[in-house]
């Protein structure tokens, strides 16, 4: 099953393509979702997609992975470039428009088998990033 969690421009179009092929079986909408019930479905998904042209980071992929779920991301030389980078063996990548999809569908076979994946995001914890703006804090305060 393919779970879609949140909203966004490509829904209708999205919802379309289900009921056009008539996937109406495998593909479910949940739309809006609080962080405890999409934490929930990270941790027990396969893999998570993230297709995503416009994002120029994603705490999503940063999320499934400390979630111990894998993460095929577009990889259109824009986007999501950051955060792949980040962790080349733990995202794999797909271009997006650039590739047919039936590589998309052997990466996410690929991805499925990874899991669980063990990467290290601890730097994006809250008190990592409490500790870094504090940092910068102190730094641009103490020119003046």
């Amino acid at each position: 099953k393919l779970i879609i969690i949140g909203r966004g421009s490509y829904e209708d179009k999205l919802k379309e393509i289900v009921i056009n092929n008539n996937l109406r079986e495998r593909v479910v909408f949940l739309g809006y979702q609080p962080d405890k019930v999409v934490w929930r479905w990270l941790k027990t998904a396969s893999v998570l997609i993230q297709l995503s042209k416009v994002e120029s980071f994603c705490m999503t992929c940063i999320e499934a992975l400390a979630a111990g779920t894998p993460v095929v991301a577009n990889d259109d030389g824009s986007g999501l470039r950051e955060t792949i980078s980040l962790y080349p063996r733990e995202i794999l990548t797909y271009r997006a428009g650039k590739e047919p999809l039936e590589k998309l569908a052997e990466k996410i076979r690929k991805a499925s088998e990874m899991k669980p994946v063990k990467a290290d995001v601890n730097v994006f914890s809250w008190e990592k990033i409490a500790e870094r703006m504090d940092y910068i804090y102190r730094e641009k305060t103490s020119i003046v």
